[in-house]
């Protein structure tokens, strides 16, 4: 490695998407990739890098998203698992490879990048000294999982088919369905839905729901209150809304940087003369 990894929230991409559109109009990139517009996407932190003139673009033999990292210090094969890939925002949703030509739109070198394959491939055996260290016993298969780990959380939903949703929740929620192809229509990307590839040749096609993950977070480390809550719960009308005197939209993109709840939702508020709420249900109401 030649350098410790940045935290995918990292500020260093603000901006990024927009210089970008200069060079790939929005919707030539999703035509090409399918995927939703989002400040972490990878092309967006590498075009960062080059934007800085990181001197690591150029002295990195190979790019490695970190789940394949463990798959070669675990095995000293250098390969890119195929749904992790299409995240990136530089993997072809037709063509299925990775988008040469992209790359070279925006200046960033394409000899980096590792053969791709597919969830479920044997990548060979845990290297001697990795098994030693980790008191495991002769021959270890290593074997490539969906590494995106909504692609793992649908695979595992039972009896999911053609007529079903799924929600995934995690740092947030996506809401979406499994689809054959990828969908790239202009509506598609307008909704800002995105195509992930998905066990089985299958694709993820969802849309992000990011504001249930803050809640989580506020309520963990405490930075607001939640009380328990009886009873069936319903979005309430737009008055009651009003009275609140906060509205904020955390899909926005200063909503993105790693902050509590207050802090996110507050900075992105439109805010009256009314305090800012220290109750959960109150900031749910606002976002």
């Amino acid at each position: 490695m030649l350098g410790d990894p940045y935290h995918y929230r990292d500020r260093r991409t603000e901006g990024i998407p927009e210089r970008v559109d200069d060079v790939v109009p929005p919707q030539r990139l999703y035509e090409k990739t399918g995927i939703q517009r989002l400040p972490i996407n990878t092309l967006y932190q590498l075009v960062s890098m080059r934007q800085a003139n990181d001197p690591r673009l150029e002295a990195a033999e190979t790019l490695l998203l970190v789940p394949d990292l463990f798959h070669y210090w675990m095995t000293g094969r250098i390969v890119a698992e195929y749904t992790n890939a299409t995240t990136t925002q530089f993997y072809d949703a037709r063509g299925q490879g990775w988008a040469l030509d992209l790359l070279e739109e925006l200046d960033l070198s394409t000899r980096l990048l590792p053969p791709v394959v597919a969830p479920g491939t044997i990548l060979g055996e845990l290297l001697p000294g990795v098994g030693e260290e980790a008191a495991l016993r002769g021959s270890v298969p290593v074997i490539a999982c969906a590494t995106h780990d909504t692609a793992s959380a649908v695979a595992a939903v039972p009896g999911l088919d053609e007529r079903s949703a799924y929600i995934s929740s995690g740092t947030w929620s996506l809401v979406g369905v499994e689809t054959r192809e990828p969908i790239l229509s202009e509506r598609a990307r307008e909704l800002n839905f995105t195509n992930e590839g998905g066990v089985g040749g299958l694709s993820g096609f969802s849309r992000t729901s990011p504001g249930s993950g803050c809640f989580r977070n506020a309520s963990v480390d405490g930075s607001v209150k939640a009380r328990p809550t009886r009873g069936p719960i319903s979005s309430p009308s737009p008055s009651r809304l009003r009275r609140f005197g906060v509205w904020s939209t955390p899909t926005r993109p200063s909503s993105s940087i790693p902050a509590t709840c207050p802090r996110r939702f507050g900075s992105t508020a439109d805010v009256t003369d009314r305090p800012s709420p220290k109750v959960m249900g109150s900031w749910c109401a606002a976002a």
